[in-house]
């Protein structure tokens, strides 16, 4: 007589969250590893880099986890989300507002080729191609809006290469070459990341205000990263540090801004 097969166990949502961390394969070392960034991130980093490469997640896994859960916390959040706020909001009015308002000089141009000519669509002005291409940017911008949002942690990601550039170029006495460093900031970034998920409840549901709190936070914690990492005296390990953020955060503000203005233009000349 054959044997029935069991039933498989009904899904619950912690069977659902143990199946997403088990893909990623970091149930086992994803606390551990904040643990030891949070306690001795230069020394836990330092062994990882130079000596035991199973003592931390692998910076890329964690960094991918990280970004992809604030950056959905984030878009769930973007009513409240200044950055987000600003691309939904594009020339500070709502999609419905602007429409309104591109539509009611081309009434009010349609009502005068009806006076003068008798016909609707006769004598356009000069203000109707305007107009269509206030639309069309209109449009552009909206696709714009949309790919910030389908890629929002992408963006997050790409600021690695920055840091770890700006990183590298004060502290190249240290010894660690460019990989390296896009190690070292991979786990910052992760760090801060965990940082920020902690604090949106209170950003998004208290005051905004705590984005300076997490904004203070990341950069000490930056701070205090390097100077344990690179081991220099704490004096020039802040001072090189807070540098480095600065100049590693405008690197990634021109560059972003120099991509999204070229992607723009290219949607505009190529018809959006």
């Amino acid at each position: 007589m054959p044997t029935e097969n069991p039933l498989p166990e009904r899904y619950t949502l912690k069977s659902i969250f143990r199946a997403i961390i088990a893909n990623f394969d970091i149930d086992k070392g994803f606390i551990k590893t904040f643990r030891l960034l949070t306690m001795q991130p230069g020394k836990s980093i330092r062994t990882y880099l130079l000596r035991d490469r199973s003592l931390l997640t692998k910076p890329f896994k964690l960094l991918i986890v990280t970004s992809a859960v604030a950056a959905f916390l984030t878009l769930q959040l973007s009513d409240e989300n200044p950055l987000v706020k600003g691309f939904n909001e594009g020339a500070g009015m709502s999609k419905k507002e602007k429409t309104e308002e591109i539509n009611k000089p081309i009434e009010k141009n349609t009502e005068v080729a009806r006076t003068e000519e008798g016909q609707p669509g006769q004598n356009p002005k000069p203000e109707e191609e305007k107009l269509k291409k206030l639309k069309k940017k209109e449009a552009v911008m909206g696709k714009i809006g949309d790919m910030f949002k389908q890629y929002f942690n992408l963006f997050i990601i790409l600021a690695i290469p920055f840091m770890a550039l700006a990183s590298f170029w004060f502290f190249k006495k240290s010894g660690f070459n460019y990989a390296e460093h896009i190690v070292f900031n991979s786990y910052v970034l992760s760090y801060q990341n965990l940082l920020y998920l902690l604090l949106a409840p209170l950003i998004y549901l208290v005051s905004m205000q705590f984005n300076w709190l997490y904004f203070a936070l990341s950069y000490c914690f930056f701070a205090y990263a390097c100077t344990r990492f690179f081991e220099t005296k704490p004096g020039a390990g802040i001072a090189k540090s807070i540098a480095a953020a600065i100049v590693g955060t405008l690197l990634y503000m021109v560059s972003f801004t120099v991509i999204m203005v070229v992607v723009i233009v290219v949607l505009i000349t190529s018809g959006g």
